[in-house]
């Protein structure tokens, strides 16, 4: 496996780590792990301090909506209410209206609600309402009118229903008298009032609640003695009846029976019963009150006890949890640190056995280059004296030999030399063993030049036509032409497809490549200035080929030995 692939994988193991520390942080406090993973995955330290920082989850709240019922009263102003029970009744009429609240609307419109009950024993699905509107001084604003409520359900002798609404007729309504005029049962029956008979009487409560209770024993509904009009008889339910009545309509109690043991001689010895069962309740509801205090302040210490041990728990947790991080992280560290080591020691070995097998093998230039990759410059610096510059293209390789040691004494320490042409000194100084900067000295003069920076293997240095170059070799075996006008600096290049194999200098100062692979004459390529100075390159046909047949070639792969 290579040491590249294999540093990608420990880096995304160690990356998964961080993640499962964040995601695992996270999820113990009711967060999603998936989110926290990534999260971690990419951004660790910043993933880390939130996550230990997220807040505990409220186990102890629960919160419920439930949907409103829809009131009609919303958005409305009541005005008044006026209750009839225990005031006047209808005794003709099937049904009671107890009473009515008016309400006005912001956009001045009003209506009623009304409260109804029936006492005939049937129930009431839908009736006729007379109505009659009046202002606050009595006066009829609209005459009487007939109102029909249908889709109703009144039970007798039932809790009170929900009311029903009545819309206005006029914005100046403040009283509303009402009286029935037809009720429609479930049984398919109904009862006609031709005309209201109205009654007044009123409900005179008992000043002791344990008269009520023991009337209660009677008819849940219970709240007064009754009492005998001219008209009738009033329940002890409250109910008024007409005299031709033998028993309540509303509670179903018997006349004689409300009348005989509803009265206060009757009803002595139970309501002495009840104060004492009341005397006697209150004591166990202040013995019971008692003991759930003694037990509530217990089980409040218990919890106050549960909650600190939870509380210390947790703190120990999270200290431990801290204490957890930082071990993994110190050690992640440290098995960062100690793999960077051994991968540098690694390349370090690698690049010093290279350099000692280039040395055997008398390429001294690829081992100068692997000693400078293992970092031992020492080592580099004591083969650079042994090197020997490539003149694979040169316009006079005479007056390179009739220099001497001494004339280019000048050039850095450490530095190759390239080419020597006339007075021009071309050199290459390798700093991290990849990256090889070729520089231009004139002989003589402190004017050293920055020519360009090239980080492939290199073939051969060429000079031509005022431009020095490099034919380098790539990672996948293609070759590249770098080239630098020495007058303006600027720089040309070139990529091929397949591997340069010879190339040689024309007459007409002109480099000529061949190229491996096919046979054929059209893999050679002319690289030349044209009309306007510029660089250009091109195959040379197979009938142009025998112009530079008779070129002296230099062969490239004798680098690669």
């Amino acid at each position: 496996m290579p040491l590249e692939l294999l540093i990608a994988i420990l880096i995304v193991f160690v990356l998964c780590i961080f993640g499962y520390i964040c995601g695992q942080l996270a999820s113990n406090k009711d967060y999603s792990f998936g989110k926290w993973f990534l999260f971690g995955f990419f951004l660790f330290p910043f993933a880390l301090y939130r996550a230990i920082h997220l807040p505990e989850p409220d186990y102890f709240t629960l919160k419920r909506t439930e949907p409103a019922k829809p009131d009609p009263t919303l958005e409305s102003t009541r005005l008044r209410s006026e209750n009839y029970l225990g005031k006047e009744i209808d005794l003709s009429a099937p049904l009671d209206i107890t009473g009515y609240d008016l309400y006005e609307r912001e956009d001045h419109s009003r209506f009623v609600t009304l409260w109804l009950r029936t006492h005939v024993g049937k129930t009431v699905t839908s009736l006729l309402l007379s109505v009659t509107e009046e202002d606050e001084n009595g006066t009829v604003l609209v005459p009487e009118r007939v109102v029909p409520f249908s889709e109703l359900l009144l039970a007798p002798a039932s809790k009170p229903a929900d009311p029903l609404t009545l819309e206005l007729s006029s914005k100046h309504t403040y009283r509303v008298s009402f009286w029935v005029k037809e009720v429609f049962f479930e049984d398919h029956s109904s009862l006609v009032n031709e005309a209201p008979h109205w009654v007044h009487y009123s409900i005179e409560h008992p000043q002791m609640v344990e008269e009520s209770m023991a009337m209660k024993d009677f008819t849940p509904y219970a709240q007064c003695y009754p009492t005998v009009y001219d008209w009738g008889w009033r329940c002890i339910c409250g109910q008024a009846n007409a005299e031709e009545h033998r028993t309540c309509t509303w509670c179903g109690l018997e006349r004689n029976t409300v009348f005989t043991a509803c009265t206060p001689e009757r009803l002595a010895p139970r309501i002495t019963a009840l104060r004492e069962e009341q005397a006697a309740r209150a004591v166990r509801q202040k013995e019971a009150f008692d003991a759930k205090t003694a037990k509530e302040q217990e089980e409040i210490q218990k919890s106050q006890h549960q909650v600190a041990m939870r509380r210390q728990r947790f703190f120990q947790m999270v200290q431990r949890r801290k204490k957890r991080i930082i071990a993994v992280v110190c050690t992640l560290i440290l098995l960062f640190v100690g793999i960077s080591g051994g991968y540098k020691w690694y390349d370090c070995s690698v690049h010093s056995n290279l350099a000692d097998r280039y040395l055997q093998a008398n390429q001294s230039e690829q081992a100068h280059d692997a000693w400078v990759h293992a970092g031992k410059q020492q080592d580099a610096g004591s083969i650079e004296e042994a090197f020997t510059p490539l003149h694979a293209v040169n316009t006079d390789q005479s007056h390179w030999t009739l220099h001497t040691p001494d004339a280019v004494a000048s050039v850095p320490e450490g530095a190759f030399i390239c080419d020597v042409v006339d007075d021009q000194v071309f050199y290459r100084q390798t700093s991290d063993g990849m990256d090889k900067t070729i520089w231009q000295k004139t002989i003589g003069q402190d004017d050293d030049r920055e020519l360009f920076t090239y980080d492939e293997k290199a073939v051969t240095y060429v000079y031509i036509d005022g431009c020095f170059g490099v034919l380098q070799r790539n990672r996948v075996g293609n070759s590249t032409l770098l080239l630098v006008d020495l007058d303006t600096q600027k720089t040309v290049r070139y990529n091929f497809s397949s591997k340069a194999v010879a190339l040689s200098k024309t007459k007409n100062n002109e480099l000529l490549l061949y190229f491996e692979g096919a046979t054929w004459k059209e893999n050679y390529y002319l690289v030349e200035r044209n009309f306007y100075g510029q660089w250009m390159s091109r195959r040379i046909t197979q009938n142009s080929y025998q112009d530079y047949e008779e070129e002296i070639w230099y062969d490239c792969s004798v680098l690669d030995e």
